[in-house]
């Protein structure tokens, strides 16, 4: 694959922060690199990353895996190489949930519990990470990915005309994404494995990040909606 054939696109509002994780990372050498300066003007990010599909993936563009990513997660290897292998017709990302059912003898009760698929570096807003998460032998399907890293092939989107919600500004874009493309076109989603870190466990006081969880499970007549988020 050649540098024009995978993009990197982050939005931006440290750009010390980018240029350590993204743009100084060698490890996306073979990447093309585009940035959203919202420093100046703070968009949000669904609408961003519209933009870019606008004027990016029309109907005669070449084809292109997209990696939306956070401006402080990090690869640890050349995700290039591992693109290759995956096929278009999903939508993938390094880190997922999925819900197991598990059971407790005394007292008797049978719960629920989320489990992060693809094993990955965590920080706190810093760089004092801790590994969590399965290792993942093969990409495996999930109820959701993270907005952290998401990856989409161009094919998939011209084919699906995929869009993100602009009504979820900076929270859950992702969540919606791949509920839309589940349920209108059938395309799964899944964790890959990848070496890889992320700096930020996002803004979980933010009053807007609730009022976008109402507004999609309203928007998709959901009662709990999945994702990494610990308050979904």
């Amino acid at each position: 694959m050649t540098a024009a054939s995978t993009y990197i696109v982050s939005v931006v509002n440290n750009f010390e922060l980018y240029d350590h994780c993204i743009k100084e990372n060698n490890f996306l050498a073979n990447c093309r690199l585009k940035f959203y300066d919202n420093t100046k003007e703070n968009i949000g990010i669904a609408e961003r990353y519209n933009d870019f599909i606008a004027t990016n993936i029309t109907p005669t563009s070449d084809d292109c895996w997209v990696i939306f990513c956070h401006q402080d997660f990090g690869f640890e290897e050349d995700p290039v190489l591992k693109l290759a292998t995956l096929s278009p017709d999903c939508i993938y990302g390094p880190v997922g949930i999925n819900i197991h059912l598990c059971f407790s003898l005394w007292p008797p009760k049978i719960f629920r519990r989320k489990v992060t698929e693809g094993r990955f570096k965590q920080g706190r807003n810093n760089t004092d990470f801790e590994v969590i998460g399965n290792y993942l032998p093969a990409p495996k399907k999930v109820l959701a990915c993270d907005c952290c890293c998401l990856i989409v092939h161009s094919s998939l989107i011209k084919r699906c005309n995929l869009r993100f919600d602009p009504q979820c500004k900076f929270h859950l874009y992702a969540e919606d994404f791949e509920i839309s493309a589940r349920r209108k076109y059938g395309i799964p989603v899944k964790a890959v494995q990848f070496a890889c870190c992320h700096q930020g466990i996002g803004n979980y006081s933010d009053p807007q990040f609730f009022k976008t969880l109402e507004y999609l499970k309203k928007k998709h007549g959901l009662r709990k909606l999945y994702s990494t988020n610990p308050y979904c």
